[in-house]
């Protein structure tokens, strides 16, 4: 959710709630809706998330991606995955079980499809999928 929608979403909701009540007035919904300590502004609803997606995501670096991702990556190796990062150059691979386990049958071992159109984040970084035949 972007911060965008969430500030919609939170103003439809408080909308909802003031014509629930039945005696609540049109002033009444104006004046909800200009209050800051009720309905944030754009400008603290982007900063809410940004604050909430660094703690979560690590910053819109290359630097803070890999960090995040070296804290997970004890996560995906319990659960059977492989995660690798390699930082000059940078290049990170994440590897799930059931990507493991369709790549190890016969039929689809030489089969990859390569899809890196138009993934690039606010770093500049590109992703790039791997998809493999798994029937």
């Amino acid at each position: 959710m972007t911060p965008a929608v969430a500030k919609n979403y939170h103003e439809v909701k408080l909308t909802a709630n003031i014509n629930d009540d039945c005696q609540g007035s049109s002033m009444d919904l104006i004046k909800t809706l200009a209050d800051a300590q009720i309905n944030p502004t754009d400008r603290q609803v982007v900063w809410l998330y940004d604050t909430w997606r660094s703690e979560n995501y690590g910053d819109r670096f290359d630097k803070g991606v890999c960090e995040i991702l070296e804290t997970k990556k004890p996560l995906y190796e319990k659960s059977g995955g492989i995660l690798e990062i390699s930082n000059n150059p940078l290049c990170i691979v994440i590897i799930t079980p059931l990507m493991m386990r369709a790549h190890k049958m016969p039929f689809s071992k030489d089969i990859v499809f390569v899809d890196s159109t138009g993934s690039c984040d606010q770093s500049g970084s590109c992703i790039t999928f791997f998809f493999f035949c798994s029937f």
